[in-house]
Order: C-alpha cells, then structure tokens, then sequence
C-alpha cells in the first residue's frame, strides 16, 4: 500500500503543479473528472489525494461534493484515500465547518444504506477522528479540538457522535473512550 500511497501523492502533486505553474487547469479539471468517474480505485484514489493537495485552489464546496462522489466506491483502498484527505483537510481552518457539515451529512447520509457504497461509513470514520473518539495511537497526527467543535457547532457535533455511537464497528470504540474520559 505504501507504493501505491507514494504513486498517488506524486499524481496529485504533479496535477498541481501543472494547474498552478503551467496554467493548466482545464486539463486538470477534465483528468480529475475522468479519475472521478472511472470504474478503477486507483485513480479514484489519486483523484482524492489530488482535491485534498489542491484545496485552496479550488471551490471547497465542489471538492467536497467531489471527494464525497469518490467516497461512493465500495473499495476500502478508496476510502482510506479519501479519508486521507479530509483529515489533511483540517488543517483548513476558514472552512472546518464546511468539513464538519460534509462529514454530518456523509454519516446521515440514506442512498449509502440502500446502495450498500460506504459513503456513510467513511462520515463516520473520519468523524471519529474529528472529535478524537478513536485511540491515542490513531490520533498521533490529527490535530482537532473537539471541545472547541463542540462549543461552536453543538447540533451537527450531536448528530455526529449520534451516528458514531450507532455504527456497530465505530460505536464501542467511542464509548471506550468516553469511558475513559470520565475517570
């Protein structure tokens, strides 16, 4: 997996340059979308990592909605791509409630039950890392701040562990933390 991690980085960084240095966006724009809409995980996956490196170049809106039509594929490669980038997405501090409210919305999110696609799962597990409901070990390099999360955004925060505490993979995870907290 770290070869390919390494390979998808190195597209989406070479997309970047080519739009940023080059002027080249709209061959950019129609090699993401082609990525987007391919039938192979990998290119899904370096279309993900791709929308997470060019952020701030592009509409956040659309590269969540983007990120969250990659998240659609049932391949678990795909999602740890995606999930990849929302969480580098954090750092992105102008628009973390745009990402909460993606991320609420992934989790709530009905056709993934009936099409079976994982979209909501991923909400789920990126929510995790979100409000730190995961263990020590998985947080080392996520830098978030539930408390403030919390006190800003309390309805899509209360949505959001609603959900986590319901999923029967995530669910007894968090309340092992929560458990923990409270000593």
């Amino acid at each position: 997996m770290k070869g390919r991690w390494t390979g998808w980085q190195l597209a989406g960084r070479t997309l970047t340059v080519l739009e940023d240095d080059h002027g080249l966006r709209p061959l950019v724009e129609k090699t993401l979308t082609d990525w987007v809409d391919s039938e192979f995980s990998h290119k899904k996956c370096a279309a993900a990592i791709t929308y997470g490196l060019r952020f701030d170049q592009a509409d956040p809106e659309s590269t969540f909605a983007q990120l969250g039509k990659i998240g659609r594929h049932r391949s678990h490669r795909v999602h740890v791509a995606v999930g990849a980038a929302m969480l580098h997405l954090l750092s992105k501090t102008d628009h973390l409630y745009l990402l909460l409210r993606t991320v609420v919305s992934w989790s709530d999110d009905h056709r993934s039950v009936r099409d079976n696609d994982g979209l909501r799962a991923l909400g789920v597990d990126v929510g995790t890392y979100l409000l730190r409901l995961r263990p020590d070990d998985d947080l080392k390099d996520v830098d978030t701040d539930p408390a403030m999360l919390v006190a800003n955004y309390p309805d899509e925060c209360r949505r959001l562990i609603n959900r986590i505490v319901a999923d029967p993979v995530f669910g007894p995870q968090a309340l092992s933390v929560f458990s923990e907290l409270s000593y």
